[in-house]
Parts: C-alpha cells; structure tokens; sequence
C-alpha cells in the first residue's frame, strides 16, 4: 500500500498573543509525500466574535477534575503532577484510542532524521495533554471511531523541540498508521489543527474523494510552488487574498491545511469575511469534511464552520 509521509515544520511568534503562519516548503519524493513548513514572524489582524468563544460543556478543560465514560468524577488534587498526566492520557486513550507517547519514553525518537528533545517537563506535558483534550472536542465525538472503522490508527506524540530549532512539529503515515508529532515550544493549537486536517484528507483520499475544482478557486494561471507574496493574506491583510499565507502556495495539500487553521481558530481574520476567496476555499473544505465522513453532519454547524 503506497506510503504517504506529511511532514509539518514550523516556527511561529506570537504578538500580542495573535499568532498564525506563513512560510514553507513542499516535496513530493517517489510515493511519500514531505510536508515541511517553516514560519515567518506575523502579525494577523482579526476580528473577534464574542459569540464565537469555546466553551466546553463536559468542563473536560478543567485540570482539577476528569471525567470517565461513564460520568463519574475523579477528585485527584492529591495525586503528584506525574499521576495527573498519566489520568490525563489514559483518559484521552480510552475515549478516542489514540496512542500518546510524551516524557523518556521519547528519548532519541527520531523521524526521517529529525530528532527530538524528549519533554520531561511534569506542567508542560500537562498543559500539552490538557490543550490536546480541548482540541480533541473541537471534532466530532464519533469522528475517531470512523477513523478505526476504516482501519486508521493514531499516535500523537508530545516533546519538548526538535533538535533543529526550526521543526515544531510533522505529521507521518505509513500506510494507516498515522503519527502526529506536536512540540510544546511553539502554540499546540496551529500546529495541531493543520496536521490533523492532514489527517482527515487521508481519510477523504482512501474513499476516492478529492478537490477537482480546488484549482479554479485559484488566480488565473497560477502554479503552486510558485509563491507570490502578494497573494498572501499575511502579507497584505487584503480580506480577498487567495492564499492565507506564502506557505499554502506550496501545494494544494498545504493551501487546506493551512486555510483549516483559520476555520479553526477562536479569532475571525477578516480573510474569512463572506464572499472572499479564502471564504470560498473554507466552503470547499467544509462540504468535502461533511460528503466523504459520515460523523460529519451536514445539517449540524461543526467548529471549522463557524464563519462560514
């Protein structure tokens, strides 16, 4: 079965706690696919909706409590931090069956030659898994039991950095077996929403599904690998930008990863306003997510469409 390899870099600054992405680069190599990015410091002007802000009604982001399938709560402020995490993680495998690796057990892992600093760090690794579970609620509840049912498996791998300082995190897969690797030093929920949109297309292309028409959406004669600044929203702030940032001019697997982000993120850049071409780019991935999975559905407002 033909091997698909997605490898994510990225290095982002946050200011004023606004962050988002922008540079990148893609290969294709024989049969495997290599999704490399690298980030650019930006700034990204947003329009906030109040109306909009998370809110989690299992109160599942609480780190004073965890919840078991079957409702009962657990009271575990005398465990140590270590015993905390290791609730945490159980807690997240038994609801999804994710695999999560984190701590020694990662040290010198390395993928495609890219090593990590394992995370040994007790808070780290609990506001890793703690910010893992929130995003994890963003996603349909049965949209994981879809992924085993149609033989994918998960692992999610939390460390600390990779050894080069510009890897924040690359996703993987080999036949079914997909493996996400998210490092703490730059924001989780960036890099972990764009690497599981990757995750999904997997899914999507194994039905036979694609995005024929993605191309049209584009400006006449354009050709990915081919980055023209002045086409990047990040660049310009121009609401009609056809690109989110100069990384999604790399491929078309990197323009829907990378508009996948702002679909999922708490703020609305205005790149997303109706009508725009990003808008129309989220429509696209948004009726694609709702036609090839049946967890999704399409008369019910998922997280990624919320400005749409």
């Amino acid at each position: 079965m033909q091997n698909k390899i997605y490898v994510f870099i990225a290095i982002i600054m946050i200011v004023i706690s606004i962050f988002f992405i922008s540079f990148g680069i893609y290969l294709e190599i024989e049969n495997k696919n290599f999704d490399l990015v690298k980030y650019n410091n930006e700034k990204i002007f947003v329009n906030v909706d109040n109306n909009n802000n998370l809110t989690d009604n299992n109160n599942l982001t609480d780190n004073n409590i965890i919840y078991n399938e079957s409702k009962d709560v657990f009271n575990y402020e005398t465990f140590d931090l270590t015993q905390k995490n290791v609730l945490i993680s159980n807690e997240i495998k038994d609801k999804y069956n994710i695999n999560i690796n984190y701590g020694s057990t990662l040290n010198n892992y390395s993928v495609l030659n890219y090593s990590v600093n394992a995370l040994l760090d007790e808070q780290k690794i609990n506001d890793a898994l703690v910010n893992l579970r929130k995003n994890l609620l963003l996603y349909p509840s049965n949209m994981e039991p879809e992924f085993r049912k149609n033989d994918f498996n998960l692992t999610v791998n939390i460390v600390d950095s990779f050894t080069d300082d510009n890897v924040t995190g690359l996703t993987y897969s080999v036949d079914k077996n997909v493996t996400i690797i998210v490092a703490v030093k730059y924001p989780f929920d960036v890099v972990f929403n764009h690497e599981f949109y990757h995750y999904m297309e997997l899914l999507i292309e194994s039905k036979g599904g694609d995005y024929g028409a993605w191309n049209t959406l584009n400006p006449f004669g354009f050709t990915y690998g081919s980055v023209n600044p002045e086409l990047s929203y990040t660049n310009n702030f121009n609401y009609d930008a056809p690109f989110v940032n100069d990384y999604a001019q790399y491929s078309d697997k990197e323009d829907r990863a990378s508009t996948f982000e702002y679909m999922m993120s708490d703020f609305k850049a205005i790149c997303m306003n109706k009508d725009s071409i990003v808008w129309k780019k989220s429509r696209y991935i948004a009726s694609t997510i709702d036609y090839y999975f049946d967890s999704v559905n399409a008369n019910t407002i998922e997280y990624w469409e919320r400005y749409l």
